[in-house]
């Protein structure tokens, strides 16, 4: 099988199937859970789970990236170790 027909065909997986979709998804609602049991005055834990829904969202997308591609674009690696170093160390724990 053609390289790029495979990659073609494993990011279609990646972004379609219900095997590698479920798994964001729950993170996702965990964090959207979390944020809904906050009391109004905790706006750092509702920061950070704001920061890690938006982190989520650019993972997904550089993971999908990779797939489609096999490599691994250099700036918007740095982008998001930028990213995380802004939000300081636990952005990515």
């Amino acid at each position: 099988m053609n390289d790029n027909i495979r990659k073609a065909n494993t990011y279609k997986l990646y972004t379609e199937d219900p095997t590698f979709r479920e798994p964001w998804d729950k993170v996702r609602a965990a964090f959207v859970a979390r944020w809904q049991t906050t009391q109004p005055g905790e706006y750092e834990v509702r920061e950070t789970i704001f920061r890690y829904l938006g982190l989520m969202d650019k993972l997904d997308a550089f993971v999908a990236t990779v797939i489609a591609s096999g490599e691994i674009d250099k700036a918007r690696f740095e982008a998001l170790v930028k990213l995380q170093n802004e939000h300081g160390n636990d952005a990515l724990d």
